[in-house]
């Protein structure tokens, strides 16, 4: 296949030049390629015969989601419906990677039929791309990540290399949320489903790609002192609640745990247990430098 590649220098993308390195890829970032730039990303639909769009850019930071809400609707939101158009347009299948941050938090866990209710910017910004998706584009995948990690130290900007560059950084201490719950999701595992998927020829439409388990921000960190092998070496503390509201003042979701019944059901999920997957991206990505 030729598959146009968006947003293709984080995290997932990381994963995708290594499980789909049988494919003709067409690489692209926001200065190569600025999706909310509909001209522009045409450009790219007229020069090749594209067969599939992996649509992977997006702004994921909630701070900078709600400080620059304009930005974040034109690229989460505009930027998902210009190539949902195009992809339409030039007859190519569309695959648009959204959250578990568009829902509230207000259940356990939640299946592809749960009611969406974000409480923020990112996550309202992620459901309208979802829209966009689905009236724009016939044939979509619209696969929700639950709390991502992959990318190693230089791409991962999430939970995972935060706590990693604590303790590279000589703090003692780390504090992580008790109350906070998610299925932390291996880049990896998350793209090896998604081939999968388009192997399979599943039908179009809502899935669910989660690492299996429900698990707090101090269970994962928890995980993570006893694969690295800190557990004696420095102090984690339990907090609840605001405790980062200062560091991180945008509301957040308290639950974003993902059923993946869907996948599972056709028996085409690669998605491991959340501690198998944070097993492995540590042991091949942090051992060495945290020890």
């Amino acid at each position: 296949m030729k598959i146009l590649v968006t947003g293709s220098a984080g995290m997932v993308g990381s994963a995708v030049k290594k499980v789909f390195k049988k494919d003709s890829l067409i690489l692209t970032d926001i200065k190569s390629l600025d999706v909310r730039d509909y001209k522009k990303a045409e450009s790219y639909f007229k020069k090749n015969k594209i067969d599939a769009v992996l649509h992977l850019a997006a702004l994921t930071d909630l701070e900078e989601c709600e400080s620059d809400v304009h930005n974040c609707y034109m690229t989460n939101y505009v930027g998902a419906m210009n190539i949902a158009f195009l992809s339409n347009k030039y007859n190519a299948l569309m695959i648009y990677i959204s959250t578990a941050g568009i829902f509230d938090g207000s259940l356990d866990t939640y299946d592809e039929e749960s009611r969406p209710n974000p409480v923020n910017h990112y996550g309202m910004s992620k459901l309208f791309g979802e829209y966009a998706v689905r009236s724009a584009c016939f044939r979509h995948y619209i696969i929700r990540a639950g709390w991502m990690m992959g990318g190693g130290i230089n791409i991962d900007k999430k939970f995972i290399n935060k706590i990693v560059k604590k303790i590279l950084s000589g703090d003692k201490a780390i504090y992580a949320l008790t109350d906070y719950f998610g299925s932390p999701t291996y880049t990896v595992d998350f793209v090896s489903t998604i081939k999968a998927l388009l192997e399979r020829m599943a039908y179009f439409g809502i899935y669910h790609a989660g690492g299996e388990g429900r698990t707090s921000r101090y269970e994962v960190a928890k995980e993570m002192f006893k694969v690295l092998g800190l557990t004696r070496k420095i102090k984690l503390v339990g907090v609840q609640g605001d405790y980062f509201k200062d560091e991180f003042p945008c509301k957040r979701s308290k639950g974003e745990v993902l059923d993946n019944f869907k996948i599972r059901s056709l028996g085409v999920s690669k998605m491991r247990d959340w501690k198998v997957g944070l097993g492995e991206y540590l042991r091949k990505e942090f051992l060495p430098p945290c020890r």
